[in-house]
């Protein structure tokens, strides 16, 4: 039993840092009818348990809450704003949804391995220090992982390339698969987990180091400041070679910045501060950067100026989705990227959760209309540019609103 415990206890671990609800589910229906299932019949901890008395943990009213608490988590994992508001506290339920699921299993398990065992008081003992390794190792991988989400949230906050999407698809198919091979192949699966955790582990600390490596020496004060920014966070002098920033608002070491009211803006952009440029946490316009106290759009001018390079953009944009929208889906495809990353998130990155979800909804409905008339040749060759024309205004829209709105 210790052993079963351990071997489960690390795996579900593993799979509690993708999900918090969807394994707990899982786990409750193969305990309750794990020996339906053709596959599992031979596993010797299922054998005794289907058709026994139901514990708390596979009663029929926990097993239907845990259903309908994963199909809501699912959902929100593939809308940016309800992700980005989970991941906050996504570790902490994750920790605690694991262990509820560790010592369900055992109260579960308890009734054909541990009842009626003269050291039923030891292995229980054993077991439940099994169950808190599983739960510091949930927290310590959950923890792992939203650090590499941060960085997925700070480099594509709108989620522009679908790449968060593509993962969120890979974590739910892994928490599902992942259980059953974890019943199956328990080591193969300790080995895989063992190894992602490893290459998650590694990246973070690379990303880390990259960025804090490259950082440049003010030649007034010799603080250390990023190689992007325009001036030093600690006495404002301006730094003499600040380099531009890619599509992920990395600094690009290689590339300096010729223009630096242009460097700003897309700095900003990227949501950096523009004089530091630390990476702002804040969606909202009003805001100040916590190293430097740079107050954003502070200055009417900058704003205005901000706007202006947007709107530069909305001309070839909308020829570009013009010519993209003659090709059957992939155009389709192509041109809500392009459309979102040049004329939408410029302006969401600084719309407030709540709004931001309602402006894409409101407008959703209509687009799923235009999708379908993609499909009509000749007619559809409007359909991206009338996508792009009303994110753009709609984002616009909202952005200037919070601009005038008292901080």
């Amino acid at each position: 039993m210790d052993l079963n415990s351990l071997i489960y206890g690390l795996g579900i671990s593993g799979l509690f840092a993708s999900r918090a609800f969807l394994p707990a589910f899982i786990s409750s229906v193969v305990l309750r009818w794990g020996d339906s299932f053709p596959f599992l019949k031979d596993i010797d901890f299922l054998q005794n348990l289907g058709g026994s008395e139901p514990s708390w943990f596979t009663n029929g009213y926990v097993i239907t809450a845990l259903g309908v608490l994963s199909l809501l988590e699912i959902g929100a994992t593939k809308i940016p704003e309800a992700e980005e508001a989970m991941e906050s506290v996504s570790k902490y339920l994750k920790t605690g949804m694991v262990a509820a699921t560790y010592f369900g299993f055992l109260s579960t398990a308890d009734k054909s391995y541990i009842e009626g065992n003269l050291l039923a008081m030891q292995a229980g003992f054993f077991a439940n220090i099994w169950g808190f390794i599983s739960v510091a190792n949930t927290y310590f991988t959950a923890s792992i992982r939203s650090g590499i989400m941060e960085l997925l949230f700070e480099a594509d906050e709108d989620d522009s390339l679908g790449l968060r999407k593509m993962i969120s698809w890979a974590e739910d198919a892994w928490a599902v698969i992942g259980f059953f091979w974890l019943i199956l192949y328990p080591i193969v699966v300790l080995i895989i987990l063992g190894i992602l955790l490893g290459v998650a582990f590694l990246l973070k600390k690379y990303f880390h180091y990259k960025e804090e490596r490259s950082k440049v020496t003010c030649d007034s004060c010799g603080e250390q400041n990023y190689p992007c920014a325009t001036e030093c966070h600690s006495c404002s002098t301006p730094l003499s070679k600040p380099v531009t920033v890619g599509f992920f608002g990395q600094s690009k070491n290689d590339k300096p910045a010729e223009d630096l009211e242009k460097h700003k803006l897309r700095l900003t952009e990227k949501k950096r501060c523009p004089s530091c440029g630390t990476r702002l946490e804040d969606k909202d316009p009003h805001q100040t950067c916590g190293t430097c106290g740079h107050e954003l759009f502070k200055d009417p001018a900058f704003a205005k100026d901000y706007l202006a390079m947007v709107t530069a953009r909305l001309a070839p944009v909308l020829l570009i989705t013009l010519a993209l929208s003659f090709i059957p889906f992939l155009g389709l495809v192509i041109g809500v990227i392009i459309y979102r990353v040049h004329l939408v998130a410029p302006f969401r990155r600084y719309i407030p959760l709540y709004r931001s979800f309602f402006i894409k909804w409101m407008i959703r409905i209509f687009f799923f209309i235009l999708i379908a008339v993609q499909l009509i040749p000749g007619v559809g060759g409007v359909v991206v540019p009338l996508m792009a024309l009303i994110s753009y205004r709609s984002y616009r829209k909202s952005f200037v609103k919070g601009l005038t709105e008292v901080a």
